[in-house]
């Protein structure tokens, strides 16, 4: 899928067979944005405590956090 003005494509969410909980993963996709934990939670919409819920395994995160994460690793958004 392609945004309008044709300048980046970004990948299809498909949560049914790439929702990935693993913490490790997780914690690899944070660091992956090379952005700090106050500028990720800012960035995907969610306070900080959430995030750091997320991290540390309290809460489960959810696929569209996923995409978001992914996406902002690899600089696509």
């Amino acid at each position: 899928m392609c945004d309008p003005s044709g300048c980046k494509c970004l990948p299809t969410p498909n949560a049914s067979q790439k929702h990935n909980i693993d913490i490790h993963y997780v914690r690899r996709l944070v660091l992956e944005t090379g952005l700090t934990r106050q500028e990720v939670a800012d960035t995907v919409g969610i306070s900080t405590r959430q995030l750091y819920r997320i991290l540390t395994g309290d809460t489960k995160m959810s696929y569209p956090i996923q995409h978001t994460l992914e996406c902002l690793g690899v600089g696509k958004i």
